[in-house]
């Protein structure tokens, strides 16, 4: 298999073995109280869009469902335009069932993968390969942002992958600042929408929202992939 052979996360999860886990593979390994009320982000609360739990990201990677399956072209689009590098650090935000996150192993980049959904990263854990370099970890972003364990300027890449629509953005930039090392990059991929779909975990962006992604940042350089819009973000003003 090749650096740009895709993986796809389109398959429902696999069972995991039975036996004991290591102990950086339990849940809780978390970023926030599971017991915690599930967080309000502040998109949903100034527009009134709908919100979604736990239970409903749940289902959603049980049956099986993905925002888009990964494929070779978008991974040669991220190797020519981020030019990824063995060493890297990197965290992939909303990391869903990992396909993204393996693919940032397989260029030599040591990845965290986040994610609400206990379904999905059950299926990440179980679903490899590894490499070596990539692990994933339950986390509540809306309630607690980028964990504090992940130090100040420590980050190369902060990759969210069809999953910023779905949170605070306007806290979880602050935080994606914080976090970039210099010369570092955020990866926003998701899908232009006119308006809100009926189903809120199909959601995107409206093209002004896209757009103000920009704001911020000395260097904004948008792509399309297929029906998907890409926007690489470098050297955050005042950082």
């Amino acid at each position: 298999m090749t650096m740009f052979e895709a993986y796809s996360d389109s398959r429902p999860p696999r069972p995991v073995e039975n036996g004991p886990k290591p102990e950086h593979e339990r849940t809780p390994d978390l970023c926030a109280d599971a017991g915690a009320a599930p967080s309000v982000p502040e998109w949903a609360r100034t527009t009134g869009r709908t919100t979604v739990g736990v239970e409903d990201w749940d289902r959603y990677h049980r049956d099986g469902r993905t925002a888009r399956v990964l494929g070779d072209i978008e991974i040669r689009e991220f190797y020519e335009h981020a030019k990824p590098r063995e060493g890297m650090q990197a965290v992939d935000l909303g990391c869903g069932r990992g396909a993204w996150t393996r693919q940032l192993g397989r260029y030599g980049i040591r990845t965290v993968g986040y994610d609400f959904s206990p379904v999905a990263i059950t299926a990440a854990r179980a679903g490899g390969p590894y490499y070596g370099r990539i692990s994933f970890v339950w986390c509540d972003l809306n309630a607690e942002g980028i964990p504090l364990t992940v130090e100040p300027g420590s980050v190369d890449i902060v990759s969210m992958r069809m999953s910023l629509e779905h949170l605070d953005w306007h806290r979880l930039m602050g935080d994606v600042r914080r976090v970039l090392a210099p010369g570092g990059l955020a990866y926003v991929m998701t899908k232009i929408m006119a308006e809100d779909p009926g189903d809120p975990l199909e959601r995107g962006m409206s093209r002004d929202q896209f757009g103000d992604l920009a704001e911020g940042w000395s260097s904004a350089t948008p792509y399309r992939v297929g029906t998907h819009s890409v926007m690489l973000l470098r050297e955050p003003v005042g950082y």
